[in-house]
């Protein structure tokens, strides 16, 4: 039977992870302490460094990446960082329209997998950024 993940409430925590200084997950947990999605990133002096940011499939398209990125921005301006970097892996155009629409400045998909430090380079400055805050109930 498939269950209804339109009904299903969700929660968001932000964890600073035990074992390595200054990396955090933001998860995203339904009913009873399911593991939907998370974003893992590590804060820096000059910057938030995204590691990685993952959703379940079943539940993308219900704006829970978005709200992932939205709790790891705001505690980056919480600690007074406003510049976020990573790398993406460009495994789909979905992958590079989703940060774009998060306000992300990614590479057109021109870009060589030959310099891939350098090309598939997401950021994004949280001092000119719009707000991706959206109504959600977070746990630290």
């Amino acid at each position: 039977m498939m269950e209804d993940i339109q009904s299903k409430e969700l929660t968001f925590r932000l964890s600073k992870c035990r074992a390595t200084p200054n990396l955090y997950r933001a998860k995203c947990l339904s009913g009873s302490d399911n593991l939907v999605g998370y974003a893992t990133f590590k804060l820096k002096e000059s910057c938030v460094v995204l590691y990685k940011i993952w959703v379940k499939p079943k539940y993308r398209e219900m704006h829970i990446g978005k709200t992932l990125l939205a709790i790891m921005e705001d505690f980056a301006k919480e600690n007074r960082v406003f510049r976020v970097e990573g790398k993406f892996y460009p495994s789909t155009d979905g992958v590079r329209r989703f940060y774009e629409k998060c306000g992300y400045d990614v590479p057109n998909k021109e870009k060589s997998w030959e310099n891939y430090d350098r090309d598939w380079t997401l950021s994004k400055d949280l001092r000119r950024a719009t707000d991706l805050t959206t109504e959600r109930t977070i746990e630290r």
